[in-house]
C-alpha cells in the first residue's frame, strides 16, 4: 500500500534525514498491507514516542493509538510540532 506523507517546513531542523529527502515536499511511502501508523513511523525513522503531532486524513491520532492506528491504501499523513499553550 502506499500512504502520502508530509512535514511541517518548521520540522526540518528537527528530522532533517526525512525532511531534506522530501524537500518539502510530500513524500510517497510504500507499506505491506495491514501496516499501522507505528510502521509507518518506524520507516521514517521516527520515535513513536516523539513529542510530534501526527495526523491521518484530517484526524489527530494520539501517542497512545499510533502502534495499533491501521493505515489503508491512499492515506495521509502529515507531522506537526506539537501545539504549546500559555
Amino acid at each position: 500500500m502506499k500512504v502520502t506523507v508530509e512535514f511541517a517546513d518548521s520540522l526540518a531542523d528537527l528530522m532533517a534525514d526525512v525532511a531534506v529527502a522530501a524537500d518539502g515536499e510530500p513524500i510517497t511511502l510504500e507499506l505491506p498491507d495491514g501496516a499501522v501508523l507505528g510502521d509507518a513511523m518506524n520507516a521514517l525513522g521516527i520515535d513513536e514516542a516523539r513529542a510530534l503531532m501526527v495526523i491521518a486524513n484530517g484526524r489527530v491520532v494520539v501517542k497512545s493509538a499510533r502502534p495499533t492506528h491501521q493505515l489503508e491504501d491512499g492515506d495521509e499523513i502529515q507531522f506537526l510540532p506539537p501545539l504549546k499553550g500559555g
